[in-house]
């Protein structure tokens, strides 16, 4: 009878650790041990993948730029050190020239010319600036070798490649003397065959060739000529839709669209920052309205198609921004610090 007994309560104790575990396994369901391993379970499911970014057309992906840098000593802010580097779309740079700056490639993409430290002081306490031209790797250096006058030497303060690539017009600044202050000469690189384009105003400035060669824009004083290169034509004044004209900026730019149907003309905003706007040529040299602001810039260069732009913000001095010209809508960023200038290789 005893034997009965203890079988029975062995049972009901059997029993009883039964029910009771499948009732806790019930209650750990929503016990935070659960709810941490139901947590583990939804981590090792793979994630959504995540939003693709728009993808770079291919002429800006290919994108070779030539972007001018510089930068202070930090021991002696009044001296500055420049370089020329070669930067893509995707921010992989390298430097390729030292010392250069305001570098330019030839229209067909083989020379860079650029401007260099002269070695004539002149009366501003400065030095006087030389344009040299090469291959990226240096090979084939010619210096444009300038006249002289009245025993002044000049000194370079811009320059633009004809489409041949074998010849530049340069603007040339009389450091000292009574001389015009401007003068836009015409030669090949090393300066030979030079001749002076005879331009109606002292003041010449911003020189910038036609994609086909027949036509010059430049600044006098506050406003924007286009002129021929082949003959004394009296020039045009370049003009918005209003028939008024454009008033540059007195660190103007000038820049034409590889199909010389536009024209980057630099402008003073309000007498604020300057601004670069896209203009059309259209019949002569008026421009057609309305034309495409890319916002407050330093320096601009288009893409070979035209359909892009590549320029120096003028509140963001250490970096290149890439646009679209049919709205100005930036796509791409590329920092850099101390940029000055860029130029799109062809």
């Amino acid at each position: 009878m005893v034997e009965v007994l203890r079988s029975e309560r062995m049972r009901f104790v059997i029993v009883a650790t039964l029910v009771a575990g499948l009732a806790g396994c019930g209650a750990r369901a929503d016990t935070p041990t659960s709810a941490a391993s139901a947590r583990t379970t939804q981590e090792r499911r793979p994630a959504a993948p995540p939003a693709t970014a728009v993808p770079l057309p291919p002429e800006v992906r290919n994108a070779e730029l030539l972007v001018s840098a510089a930068r202070a000593d930090p021991d002696n802010p009044d001296v500055t050190y420049s370089r020329v580097e070669l930067v893509g779309a995707d921010g992989r740079r390298r430097t390729v020239f030292r010392g250069g700056w305001g570098a330019r490639w030839s229209p067909d993409g083989r020379l860079v010319a650029r401007y260099e430290r002269g070695g004539h002081a002149n009366s501003y306490g400065g030095y006087s600036t030389k344009l040299v031209s090469s291959r990226l790797d240096g090979s084939g250096r010619k210096l444009f070798k300038l006249p002289r006058r009245r025993g002044s030497p000049l000194s370079v303060e811009g320059f633009s490649w004809f489409p041949d690539s074998l010849r530049l017009a340069v603007n040339a600044v009389v450091s000292d003397g009574e001389e015009p202050p401007r003068t836009v000469l015409v030669g090949d690189r090393d300066g030979s065959d030079r001749s002076t384009l005879r331009l109606p105003c002292r003041e010449a400035s911003s020189v910038s060739v036609s994609p086909d060669g027949k036509r010059i824009a430049y600044g006098c004083g506050a406003a924007a000529l286009i002129a021929s290169a082949r003959d004394d034509t009296p020039p045009s004044v370049v003009r918005d839709a209003s028939r008024s004209e454009l008033t540059l900026s007195r660190a103007a730019t000038l820049a034409w669209r590889p199909d010389g149907r536009q024209i980057a003309v630099d402008l003073e905003d309000q007498g604020q920052r300057a601004r670069i706007i896209l203009a059309r040529t259209g019949s002569g040299s008026r421009v057609s309205s309305p034309p495409v602001t890319v916002r407050q810039a330093e320096d601009l260069s288009w893409s070979p198609s035209g359909r892009y732009v590549a320029y120096v913000p003028s509140e963001d001095a250490d970096a290149v921004l890439i646009a679209q010209t049919a709205d100005g809508k930036v796509i791409r960023r590329l920092p850099l610090a101390g940029a000055g200038s860029v130029s799109w290789r062809p």
